[in-house]
């Protein structure tokens, strides 16, 4: 398969997680920029330590690679990695009208089509892995949410071929981010593309909940809304609901 000038690729049949492999090989000194990507992961992760259902057919691929930005910017790079999918859909799937979600969700007609996980895994050099888990040929059942394909979307594409697409774009988006010396193109870029801004959102963090009009994403990728007191809060992790997005799914 064509990749980047530079970046190499290795690829497993069935494997734990792209990621966790990525994890493995940071620790044994590898600086990639390596590409790792499976048919089938036996132990997929997605955000907040969820199972990600990893059957055969999609696409599972995970981009190691050393930064020289401060540890804290690397959040940034869930922004930098649905954007280099949104784009790579773009060109592999056009008409397929992929929206983001924060922080690192891509829906299509509110139903998730892709996550997102990037992790920081050496520190001596700083490196990353940022893992992307396309549901291609199928979508899981007995999901929490809605959930669609490409092939549900009407598009029959090779795995391989998005996969080029993918590495591509990614590489591209990273060179514009900059070790976040560029996040300000980022984020812009980003909120072009979202879903959600500007209706009522809705962020559970264990028995907290809170609720406000999603603003946007700030300088660091907090995700930005203003309570019902008029007050602006800046969250960076928990359950977020759009409840227009959830709406849409429900068909009311």
């Amino acid at each position: 398969m064509k990749l980047p000038e530079g970046h190499r690729l290795v690829r497993f049949d069935e494997i734990d997680s792209t990621n966790s492999e990525a994890a493995r090989r940071a620790s044994a000194g590898e600086r990639g920029p390596l590409w790792i990507i499976a048919g089938e992961q036996m132990a997929g992760r997605g955000r907040l330590g969820r199972n990600w259902v990893s059957e055969s057919g999609n696409l599972f691929a995970t981009l190691l690679r050393t930064y020289s930005c401060p540890p804290t910017a690397l959040t940034q790079l869930g922004f930098v990695a649905s954007l280099a999918m949104h784009d790579a859909l773009a060109a592999a799937a056009p008409g397929s009208e992929i929206e983001l979600k924060w922080p690192n969700d891509l829906l299509s007609g509110g139903a998730k089509i892709c996550g997102i996980l990037s992790e920081a895994v050496g520190q001596n050099p700083l490196s990353a892995a940022i893992g992307w888990g396309l549901n291609v040929a199928h979508a899981p059942s007995s999901t929490p949410y809605p959930v669609t394909s490409l092939a549900a979307l009407g598009h029959r594409i090779a795995v391989e071929s998005v996969f080029e697409q993918l590495a591509s774009c990614a590489c591209k988006r990273l060179k514009i981010w900059d070790d976040g010396r560029g996040f300000s193109v980022i984020r812009r870029d980003w909120a072009e593309r979202s879903a959600g801004f500007g209706g009522v959102v809705r962020v559970e963090q264990g028995a907290r909940v809170l609720e406000g009009i999603a603003k946007g994403i700030g300088d660091d990728g907090a995700l930005l809304f203003e309570t019902t007191s008029g007050r602006t809060v800046a969250v960076t992790s928990g359950d977020v609901r759009f409840l227009a997005l959830d709406a849409m799914r429900s068909g009311s």
